[in-house]
């Protein structure tokens, strides 16, 4: 189950869901915008969904972990309380009111981009803030860099802002270099002929990742992506062996 906030702003209608379990620190999630013409019912039961199957799942795993020790040899290089802590899902929907606010969010280049995202992310910011960070969210609608940033200046409830004013750059080259540092420490490569599916592989992380499968010369890829121009990444990545949508 899912405690759900409801924002009615004039460029958008935002949902923000939570775990409803009490005991967590706080509650963490990613942003997703959908459609102007998606119905309320839809909108609640991908609310619910990406909450309890992504944000949840994800969070309940890294607690986990933590509560076996698996950082434990880090302890005075981590935050603190970071060890102790327990983390649940969160997740934020945005749904333009209309076709033309949600032209004007479609792309960075448009000239009505900023000051459309930043009205929304203000609302958000002022829930968030009533929260008193008991909700965090990133904000990462596909490959658009620099949304946290924004998000920020309403809010520090936020995760994935740019190193530069102390945030981890959220889906940047440093997230890339740790999921590739992973996969290294696992040894990898004695999977190099076996068949690996990577999953948002178009994204912002997910290229980079295929870049590395394909420059170590693994041969029996599946790649999958939602969204993104076909023509694009077909051009973009020639080598893949089999492409899923």
């Amino acid at each position: 189950m899912a405690t759900v906030y409801e924002i009615e702003h004039r460029f958008a209608d935002v949902w923000i869901a939570r775990d409803d379990d009490n005991t967590f620190d706080y509650y963490y999630g990613g942003t997703r915008m959908v459609s102007p013409s998606t119905e309320n019912a839809v909108v609640r039961d991908t609310l619910d969904r990406l909450m309890l199957y992504e944000s949840s799942l994800k969070n309940h795993l890294i607690n986990m972990a933590l509560r076996q020790g698996i950082l434990d040899n880090y302890g005075e290089r981590l935050p603190n309380g970071f060890l102790t802590s327990a983390v649940g899902g969160a997740r934020c929907i945005i749904r333009p009111r209309d076709v033309k606010t949600a032209a004007a969010l479609s792309t960075t280049d448009n000239s009505g981009f900023y000051p459309t995202i930043s009205a929304i992310f203000e609302t958000i910011g002022e829930l968030l803030n009533r929260e008193h960070g008991k909700i965090k969210l990133t904000p990462d609608f596909g490959r658009f860099a620099g949304l946290a940033d924004i998000l920020f200046e309403y809010t520090p409830h936020v995760l994935g802002i740019r190193c530069e004013i102390g945030g981890c750059g959220g889906k940047s080259s440093y997230s890339t270099t740790g999921i590739l540092s992973a996969l290294e420490v696992i040894e990898i490569h004695r999977y190099r002929e076996s068949p690996v599916t990577l999953i948002g592989s178009a994204g912002a992380m997910g290229s980079d990742v295929l870049k590395y499968f394909l420059q170590e010369g693994y041969k029996n890829l599946a790649i999958c992506d939602l969204v993104y121009d076909n023509q694009e990444y077909d051009m973009k990545f020639p080598q893949a062996v089999l492409k899923l949508r």
